[in-house]
């Protein structure tokens, strides 16, 4: 089992699907290749508050924090956070882990605890 900070894990629930983050503002842009992730279910990169986001769904809590956990660290490693000429942001800065899902954040934690928020899961678990 992978152990996280206390601030990484919002939930235990297993029943989260990519309807429940778009019921509370996140707008899907476009369903990513889920072949190269182990055990994903579905993968989507979008926006929510202005800010990039790829949510990952798993089968369950237990299969995101073990097959979900590395994938997106190895994800925020190999985009570090970088400007460009034009001041744009890019990459992903950090992630959390939201039940069955495995959310990647630019920018900030708190671009992903905001959606959480929202949809009445920030308690940590």
């Amino acid at each position: 089992m992978v152990h996280l900070p206390a601030e990484r894990v919002v939930t235990n629930l297993d029943d989260l699907s990519i309807s429940s983050f778009a019921r509370h503002g996140f707008k899907q842009v476009k369903e990513l290749d889920k072949n190269y992730l182990e055990g994903v279910q579905e993968v989507w990169f979008g926006y929510y508050d202005k800010r990039d986001l790829e949510i990952r769904i798993y089968d369950s809590h237990k299969a995101a924090l073990q097959l979900g956990v590395k994938p997106a660290r190895e994800a925020i490693d190999n985009n570090k956070v970088v400007f460009n000429t034009s001041n744009k942001y890019s990459g992903y800065a950090d992630y959390l882990v939201v039940g069955n899902a495995v959310l990647l954040c630019q920018r900030e934690l708190a671009s992903c605890l905001n959606l959480t928020k929202t949809m009445g899961l920030l308690e940590p678990f």
